[in-house]
């Protein structure tokens, strides 16, 4: 009975990722501000990029903020619903809860891609991702730095995202090898030891998720960057 409890627990978890992620930030801006639907112009994604290209630099900064913020706060809420009911002492969850706060950041990363309040069509789960890292692993959140790195010198978002998306899973399947071999070697969080992060397949198994995810989002922008078609951002020299 106890592993029905615990299905249902993920379960939720994804549900109340999804609906949190679902929060459609650049269609809100884009109307409330600029009288406009992004899915509409540019390249008709809901995300930060387009958002920026279509109504400036701190509009786009500004739909990446929250969309990071988004995943952010699907760990937190699921962590703050296991840990302040009776729900912990009643279920014996797997890992001590870590996995249901990663299975929060997948369905927001899916809420963010398939939005239910947009007619599921959103982002491209960059921010997502972003958002999953910053708040469990400040090891793996250095990782992600190659986006910047990228970004300076090639100019595209689209390769960036998916250069520094691989590279941070790499990392996290590299960091889970060396885990099994010397035991509690990365067991330390964004926030010291005993938080919401510990280097195992749950993480990695998330992690490579959104990243598959990413990339398959990112097909269209794969296909230009090959013809040598995709569009460089401006705001970055």
């Amino acid at each position: 009975m106890d592993i029905i409890y615990n299905i249902v627990v993920g379960i939720a978890a994804l549900i109340i990722g999804y609906l949190i992620g679902s929060f459609p930030t650049a269609i809100v801006i884009g109307k409330l501000f600029f009288k406009q639907d992004p899915r509409d112009f540019g390249s008709k994604n809901a995300g930060g990029t387009n958002a920026g290209r279509l109504w400036g630099k701190k509009a786009g900064l500004a739909v990446m903020i929250v969309d990071i913020i988004k995943a952010v706060l699907a760990i937190w809420t699921v962590y703050l619903l296991i840990n302040f009911t009776n729900l912990k002492n009643v279920v014996s969850l797997w890992n001590n809860g870590l996995f249901y706060y990663y299975l929060g950041s997948l369905g927001a990363a899916i809420g963010h891609c398939w939005p239910i309040y947009a007619n599921f069509r959103g982002g491209k789960a960059v921010s997502a991702l972003a958002g999953m890292v910053v708040a469990t692993s400040w090891f793996l959140s250095i990782f992600g730095l190659v986006f910047f790195v990228v970004l300076k010198n090639k100019k595209f978002v689209s390769l960036s995202s998916i250069i520094a998306s691989s590279v941070v899973t790499l990392a996290s399947w590299i960091m889970l090898i060396i885990e099994l071999i010397v035991p509690g070697a990365f067991n330390f969080g964004m926030w010291g030891r005993g938080s919401f992060f510990v280097a195992g397949w749950e993480y990695t198994l998330v992690v490579s998720i959104i990243t598959i995810i990413l990339i398959l989002r990112h097909h269209e922008n794969i296909k230009r960057l090959s013809k040598n078609e995709e569009n460089k951002v401006r705001w970055i020299k």
